[in-house]
């Protein structure tokens, strides 16, 4: 007899596909198993749904409370901020809603959701004229029920895109496209009962575009970012953040995605192990894809990490268009010109030794085929 276990990512990441994909206004909760011996992705079935909002359910941010219990961040009806919980046991045999709070009377888009502590949560989203709110709440993980504690506006232009992270017990950081869809990053202090909300540094780190923000923790102190930038460029820049939140420092960036050869849209940004990410994004024609990197404290002198470590501000002939050149062969391969290779073989890059490095690895597979696409093989690699 087979066995079933539940895959919990499979559970989130069709919740998320469902909020991104727009085309529909209702939202409905999928619980989904995968047969033991096929936890390499080989069957996916569903096991049951819930509708639990007639009317809308966008923006979700979803985040578990305890083992059996939930908590959905989303824009409901009237584009209002609602928070609800949902039991839902680990063999997925049942999705029942607990509570529901309507936590803003406004919009609330982009929503970020993420745990303080066994009982109190914080939530980044765009609420009235667009501006950017934190919101905390408890929710008391026996009985579900939702209690709002305390609201900062750190942003009175904008806060759309956001992407809130855990820095340590009481700091976290947020990525966010602010004025005119600038990229910016913040930190803010959060007590463990969430009773105030205090903004502590500000970092402007794209003053064209930053949006489409996936922010996930490389290190106690290095973080990586995905996001849109200039002509939907896909981009990926390390920061450094002290536990403490007292500053944000731009490491390197890398445009993996360039407005030549696709766009690098709708980021989510994942850590695969110590030093390796994988991202998925919609690319060219909105096309899926996912690629790989590496990311990692130390130099390695190789002409990949060479590349990956120019900034990316600039495309005229500079080390960062050489990069971009190796990086946009027809196979995807790293692929150095004769001429290009001795010209930044000779250039001076000064990197300092703790900082994040970003390597592409070498594979990108796109998730849509179609007829005319053919598929990488090894050997084009």
């Amino acid at each position: 007899m087979k066995s079933h276990h539940k895959i919990s990512s499979i559970f989130f990441i069709f919740l998320l596909l469902i909020s991104s994909s727009g085309t529909s206004s209702n939202l409905i909760l999928f619980d989904f198993f995968v047969p033991a011996y096929a936890v390499d992705g080989g069957v996916i079935s569903q096991e049951i749904s819930l509708e639990h909002d007639h009317v809308n359910g966008r923006y979700n941010s979803l985040v578990q409370v305890d083992s059996d219990t939930y908590a959905l961040a989303y824009n409901g009806p009237a584009s209002r901020g609602t928070i609800n919980t949902f039991t839902i046991p680990t063999d997925g045999s049942a999705i029942t809603e607990v509570i529901s709070l309507e936590h803003n009377s406004f919009q609330t888009l982009f929503n970020s959701l993420v745990q303080v502590d066994s009982d109190t949560y914080a939530l980044a989203y765009e609420g009235d004229s667009g501006d950017g709110f934190i919101t905390t709440f408890t929710i008391n993980p026996t009985t579900g029920a939702i209690t709002e504690v305390a609201t900062e506006e750190h942003d009175t232009a904008d806060g759309t895109y956001n992407s809130l992270i855990k820095v340590d017990s009481d700091t976290y950081a947020l990525a966010y496209a602010g004025f005119e869809e600038d990229g910016f990053i913040k930190t803010f202090t959060i007590p463990t009962d969430g009773s105030t909300i205090t903004e502590v540094a500000t970092l402007e780190h794209d003053t064209a575009d930053g949006t489409h923000n996936s922010l996930t923790k490389v290190t106690s102190n290095t973080y990586a970012l995905a996001y849109t930038g200039t002509n939907s460029d896909g981009i990926i820049t390390t920061f450094t953040i002290p536990t403490d939140g007292s500053a944000i420092t731009e490491v390197t960036s890398l445009a993996h995605a360039t407005d030549t050869d696709g766009w690098g849209k709708e980021n989510s940004l994942v850590q695969v192990d110590s030093d390796t990410y994988a991202l998925a994004y919609a690319g060219d024609s909105n096309d899926g894809f996912i690629k790989t990197f590496t990311i990692s404290e130390s130099v390695v002198e190789t002409e990949t990490t060479v590349a990956a470590s120019v900034s990316s501000s600039d495309k005229s002939e500079s080390s960062q268009y050489k990069e971009e050149k190796m990086l946009r062969t027809p196979d995807e391969s790293f692929y150095f010109e004769e001429a290009d290779y001795s010209e930044i073989a000779s250039e001076s890059l000064a990197v300092p030794i703790n900082s994040a490095v970003i390597e592409p690895v070498i594979e990108t597979f796109e998730t849509v085929s179609a007829p005319e696409k053919v598929e990488a093989t090894p050997e084009d690699t």
